[in-house]
């Protein structure tokens, strides 16, 4: 194509040029064909960056993309003049879509700009309005979704419907489904969905329950055969039966981590001294335990263990707590319940009344036991919800420093933890504070790779707490210069906004 433009520009530009021998003689340029050649050349890389740099201003001026996203988005798209993309956003506009829905959607699929909106686009809402989803639910799904505009209405779109409304027999029901993941209208079933289905009916999974997998948890099918079938022999090895829900559950809880992911969760609950037939049949009571991240996992085995003083292994027995809100439900509850406990008024704890019950539950059980003193416990335990609520980033940063500070060598019942200086720990919150949670997991998962443990890794942040504060590109960067040079495996790197240090 290149050639041909430029063969193109070629003849163009010596008809031209011969037309005004006058002005510039011919046989300078004949003489010197390769300086002709690159003139022309450069005419048309000129003339092409030009057209890219309208695409990119138009993205950024009337679509809202930043000019990385702009310049990114442009490979994919190019027009010279803006009279489709007008048409596009003018159509998504009166369908409802808001100003940053059509930006996402752009940032997403910017050729989409340039198609037919009457004859490729139009049907295919109609289509979706016709099956009963709203504006604002088409809206939605297209903003998440917008690779669904770009498949055939007719050989794929319907036909996948038509199949899914058979197969749960409601348009509810495969409404709520393609809500749950609308890339199951796009998917090849013949690649994806058929033959995962039947490894499940293979190893004694009951129809009812394929079925109601499918209905939850769409996205699960849309998965490598070989990695689909990897995930059923793992769930059959740890023992549970096919034929009950919780094989599906496990399922679901399985595709959404690596096997990688699920082993270094596994340690972490080995390090809580969980043997594993344990770990197993925690993971057998409630799949969904180990779905919950490794530092959530390590905050709070550490509250319920080193600060309110329960067995490891009860936990294990109760494995659902791991999924429990800690901010909003286990340490709201453990702080009401332990201060119930110092007045007398509660001698046996269990964890599954404590925390597996519901809001209604619980309040029935230790609040509204006693009419008299009702309205005082209640008040006590709504300060307890509101030391959580007000700072439940700050309490996380909290706890996530009474996991990596060492413990004391005093009180070693109690397993007390050594409380820094005032100045280290004002370091500890800073380093922690100017990330999210899942910043700070991405950072630590970066010494994860390197081989590194949380026993590792800790020691580092106690060491030179703001390295935290570097973004995850510098991190990655010094981290893996100092893996390629060997040290990282034999030294340990401190990180220090703007400088590193190696103590060997």
């Amino acid at each position: 194509m290149f050639y041909f433009l430029h063969k193109t520009s070629f003849l163009n530009g010596r008809q031209a040029i011969t037309a005004a021998q006058s002005c510039k003689p011919f046989h300078i340029l004949q003489d010197k064909p390769s300086v002709f050649k690159l003139s022309n050349t450069l005419r048309f890389i000129s003339t092409a960056s030009n057209q890219h740099s309208f695409t990119v201003s138009y993205l950024i001026n009337k679509c809202g993309l930043s000019p990385e996203s702009a310049s990114s988005a442009s490979k994919y798209v190019h027009f010279e003049t803006p009279e489709k993309p007008d048409t596009f956003i003018a159509f998504l506009e009166k369908h409802g879509f808001s100003k940053t829905q059509i930006s996402n959607l752009i940032k997403r699929r910017p050729d989409l700009l340039v198609y037919d909106t009457e004859k490729t686009l139009l049907p295919k809402l109609e289509f979706l309005y016709s099956i009963g989803f709203s504006r604002p639910d088409v809206a939605k799904l297209l903003t998440i979704y917008p690779t669904l505009l770009r498949r055939s209405l007719e050989k794929k779109i319907i036909p996948s419907f038509n199949f899914l409304r058979n197969l749960f027999q409601s348009n509810d029901k495969t409404m709520k489904a393609i809500k749950r993941f609308t890339g199951i209208l796009v998917y090849n079933f013949e690649s994806y969905l058929f033959p995962n289905m039947n490894v499940l009916r293979r190893n004694g999974v009951p129809e009812s329950n394929i079925v109601t997998m499918l209905y939850r948890h769409p996205r699960l099918f849309i998965c490598d055969l070989a990695r689909f079938k990897e995930i059923v022999e793992e769930i059959k090895r740890m023992g549970i039966d096919s034929s009950r829900p919780k094989f599906v559950e496990a399922a679901i809880a399985l595709r959404t981590m690596s096997k990688s992911t699920l082993e270094k969760k596994f340690d972490v609950c080995r390090r809580w001294g969980w043997s594993d037939q344990e770990i197993f049949e925690a993971f057998q009571k409630y799949p969904s335990c180990m779905k919950v991240s490794e530092v959530k996992i390590m905050a709070i085995m550490d509250f319920l263990v080193n600060k309110m003083g329960f067995n490891s292994t009860l936990v294990a027995k109760q494995s659902c707590i791991l999924s429990r809100s800690l901010e909003k439900r286990i340490v709201p509850r453990a702080l009401f319940v332990q201060e119930l406990s110092s007045q007398g008024f509660i001698n046996d704890l269990k964890l599954s009344v404590l925390f597996a019950t519901s809001e209604k539950e619980f309040l029935r059980i230790f609040v509204y036991r006693d009419v008299n003193k009702a309205p005082e416990l209640l008040k006590l335990y709504e300060e307890k919800l509101n030391i959580s609520r007000k700072k439940n980033e700050n309490f996380v940063i909290a706890v996530l420093i009474t996991i990596i500070l060492p413990p004391s060598r005093g009180r070693v019942g109690n397993k007390m933890r050594l409380y820094p200086s005032r100045f280290t720990l004002l370091l500890l919150v800073s380093g922690l504070r100017t990330n999210s949670k899942s910043t700070w997991e991405r950072k630590f998962n970066i010494y994860n790779k390197c081989g590194w443990i949380d026993e590792e890794s800790f020691p580092a942040f106690r060491s030179c707490p703001l390295y935290l504060t570097a973004s995850e590109k510098t991190f990655m960067a010094i981290i893996y210069s100092f893996k390629k040079m060997e040290l990282a495996s034999h030294s340990r790197v401190t990180i220090s906004c703007s400088k590193v240090t190696v103590d060997s």
